[in-house]
């Protein structure tokens, strides 16, 4: 999914009030040394993708944006597949699969709102 990406300001803030809401319900200092550091940074980061998508939906619902983002997201995946090809890589790379994924993802995502 596409999403209205916070500004470096906005996601500073958001990590600030993300660490500070978890440490005032007993998560201890959050910090590189923490125990649970990357499944916190994980979890972090679905949140702000999450408030990203939702922020999205509520700035567009124009076919023609929506049509365009799907063509940039293809023209991703065969530069993807391209290179690949070009370094004699497997085209099963994971990073073309989630583009993949991507994409089809996009595409349901088009037709969820025209049918909305």
């Amino acid at each position: 999914m596409t999403a209205k990406e916070m500004t470096d300001a906005e996601f500073m803030n958001f990590q600030d009030d993300f660490y500070n809401l978890l440490e005032k319900y007993g998560v201890s200092k959050i910090d590189i040394e923490h125990q649970q550091y990357n499944s916190i940074i994980n979890l972090r980061n679905k949140v702000a993708e999450f408030i990203e998508q939702e922020m999205y939906k509520e700035t567009f619902n124009n076919q023609e944006y929506l049509n365009n983002c799907l063509k940039d997201m293809r023209a991703t995946l065969e530069h993807l597949v391209q290179d690949a090809i070009d370094k004699d890589k497997p085209l099963d790379l994971p990073i073309i699969k989630m583009q993949q994924e991507k994409i089809l993802a996009f595409q349901q995502q088009i037709k969820n709102l025209e049918t909305n």
